[in-house]
């Protein structure tokens, strides 16, 4: 598609939500069926839920307890294991829910982690409806989007998904543009068997990637608003993503269910530039680093057998499952290859480089099953206890660019516990324990053995906590958990490697719900102690504190509706991080921050057509603080920003 093609696009998107609005006609009606995506009205808890592009909670579909989830690899499709190889589109989905604590331990298949739980879009029977979505985003980015459902009379045929075209800008100044569409087929062929399906492709350009790093132990000055990345990057990205789901009852006291799910994601060209800020806060040095090819592709299965029954009191489900996944990973980069000093304020970099040419591709392959049974039981409505054991093979191959194969294969047993006691109507507790085995993520590309994959790490987790109902729509969580593993980090050589143990050990409260007649809070903190112990903490060589891990976060939401405005709908967040080490020695490191934002919804008809307006401004204090991840790379966080968008229902 070409650039021309996709601004016409865009640019006849917002003029349609420039004229829709002025001709908007207000009504009450509309205000009780509020369309749009609003994650607040559907968390039950404050530890992550998002829908669309609005976010709500503590945690994240990348960070969950101070781990990145993102290279755990601890996600799930409707409580089913699979493995992704790039964010799935909101095209086939119906929300994000970050999984913790009993929500976690109910799962058939937990990680000590937490868990990232995706939700896929659903046709009622019946329903018929085209949804357009469009307007301007953070920083300025323009998109149009179209979704629809069709379900048909009986509910024996539904399908829903749609399309969206984006000129893309980032909070770091880098422009480009995307291409998604998706679907979500659903069908029934009998009472007791549901086959559904999921297809989405990505197509994305952007003008590449960077990121911040220091030339030695200092916080940098924030660098003005700008693309720093050499002027001929590039990357383009193709990502796929297609899968079968099948759920099937045989008899009433059997279950069945059975997926398989490809992903498949190719950046060609992959270019990054890393921005290496001197100590003089006025000029950077230069890196500028090319991979010819990163591509990533999986192909994840499970097949479950579940049997239920009942006794007295006590109801009673024995289940078994096999689950396996084939990773295939392919890198071709080149040299790492030094501009030269440039400065921030004006910065002018020199003509593109010829690259030595690549020495060969890096090559990584995953095979590996697991086989799970489980017991799950309810005694007198009042006590759940569930029993996991999972025996794990993992092997690993690795060929180095002209080196020789190796490989090897783990094999672990693994197992998760939980149980759930109801104290009273309103006060239960829970403790569970999970050992899991959970990836260790990919080398980031600002060092040596960039993009090389890291091998599996055994991870445990012990928790216990309690949740309070202090109304039918007010709830209280408050939980302590331990976890530890094994982690990486950049090892004194410069290479991304598993570098010792951490352990986070901490505690997390969640208060969510309606608080009055119109108005509800999603309430979250957590505060953790993360140790790292290894052989060169015992030396003194480097601290005990992990790089990259904030020891508190807390996020804050009011949502309210005003009696005498049913049309309106008003939203404040506020966050806050606690400020990071950056490097091994905990020598220095950005402080802790506080991220705001203000929002409204604003209900009418359109004609006979619902409608939706969405105003919302964010960063309202208008910092731009740097976090840092546990490469040591700084991330900026983008201005003060806003965001306008229309929704029409049709």
């Amino acid at each position: 598609m070409s650039a021309y093609f996709l601004g016409s696009l865009v640019s006849i998107g917002f003029s349609v939500l420039v004229a829709c609005t002025a001709h908007a006609q207000s009504t009450t009606a509309a205000a009780s069926s509020a369309t749009g995506d609003n994650a607040a009205a559907r968390a039950r808890d404050a530890f992550g839920e998002r829908v669309g592009q609005e976010q709500v909670g503590l945690y994240n579909e990348n960070q969950v307890r101070g781990f990145d989830l993102a290279t755990t690899g601890a996600y799930r499709l409707e409580g089913r294991y699979f493995l992704r190889e790039f964010q799935l589109p909101d095209m086939i989905l119906d929300g994000v829910t970050v999984k913790v604590g009993t929500n976690a331990a109910r799962l058939k298949y937990p990680s000590p982690s937490g868990v990232v739980d995706y939700r896929l879009r659903a046709a009622a029977p019946g329903s018929r409806s085209l949804s357009v979505h469009t307007g301007i985003k953070e920083s300025n980015a323009k998109f149009v989007e179209m979704t629809g459902a069709y379900g048909d009379d009986i509910g024996r045929f539904s399908i829903a998904g749609g399309t969206t075209a984006t000129r893309t800008r980032f909070a770091n100044d880098t422009k480009g543009f995307s291409v998604i569409a998706g679907a979500v087929p659903q069908w029934r062929p009998s009472e007791t068997v549901r086959i559904r399906g999921l297809f989405a492709i990505e197509r994305a350009e952007y003008n590449g990637d960077f990121q911040f790093s220091t030339l030695g132990r200092y916080v940098p000055k924030k660098p003005k608003l700008q693309n720093y990345g050499v002027p001929w990057a590039d990357v383009r990205r193709t990502s796929l993503n297609t899968g079968i789901l099948v759920d099937a009852e045989p008899t009433p006291n059997w279950t069945v269910t059975a997926t398989a799910y490809y992903a498949d994601t190719r950046r060609s060209p992959s270019e990054f530039t890393n921005v290496g800020l001197r100590a003089d806060n006025q000029t950077a040095s230069i890196t500028y680093i090319r991979s010819d090819l990163a591509r990533g592709r999986s192909l994840t299965g499970e097949a479950t057998i579940e049997r239920a029954f009942e006794v007295g009191n006590s109801a009673h489900t024995f289940n078994t499952a096999t689950r396996g996944r084939l990773s295939r990973s392919k890198t071709i980069s080149r040299v790492p290859f030094n501009i030269g000093i440039i400065s921030l304020d004006n910065p002018v970099y020199p003509a593109e480089p010829i690259l030595a040419p690549a020495i060969g591709a890096l090559d990584s392959d995953v095979d590996q099953m697991i086989f799970s049974t489980g017991y799950s039981g309810t005694y007198f409505d009042r006590l759940e206890i569930k029993l996991g054991l999972h025996r794990s093979i993992y092997t690993k191959t690795v060929t180095p660019p002209g080196g020789m194969m190796s490989a090897r294969t783990d094999r672990k047993t693994l197992y998760d516990a939980s149980a759930i006691f109801a104290l009273t109507q309103t006060t239960t507790v829970f403790a569970n324990t999970v050992k899991g085995v959970e990836e260790s993520g990919i080398a980031p590309q600002n060092v040596v053995n960039r993009f090389a994959v890291l091998p599996p790490v055994v991870a445990r987790e012990y928790e216990i906590g309690v949740r309070q109902e202090l109304s039918k729509a007010l709830g209280l969580n408050v939980s302590g958990f331990d976890t530890t593993k094994l982690t990486a980090g950049l090892d004194p050589a410069g290479v991304f490697a598993l570098v010792g143990k951490v352990r986070h050990r901490g505690v997390e409260v969640s208060f969510t719900g309606k608080v009055i007649d119109g108005t509800s809070v999603v309430l979250g903190a957590m505060l953790i102690d993360p140790k790292l112990s290894s052989p060169l903490v015992d030396a003194g060589l480097v601290s005990s504190r992990p790089v990259g891990v904030s020891s508190s976060i807390a996020f804050g939401g009011l949502d309210h509706k005003f009696s005498w405005a049913p049309d309106w709908a008003f939203d404040a967040r506020m966050s806050w991080q606690a400020g990071r080490s950056a490097d091994s020695t905990n020598t220095y490191g950005p402080k802790g921050f506080v991220m705001a934002s203000f929002g409204a919804r604003y209900n009418f008809m359109w004609g006979e057509q619902q409608a939706q307006v969405r105003l919302l401004t964010s960063n309202l204090l208008g910092g731009r603080p740097f976090i840092v991840g546990p490469s040591g790379l700084f991330n900026q966080f983008g201005p003060g920003a806003w965001r306008a968008t229309l929704r029409v229902t049709f």
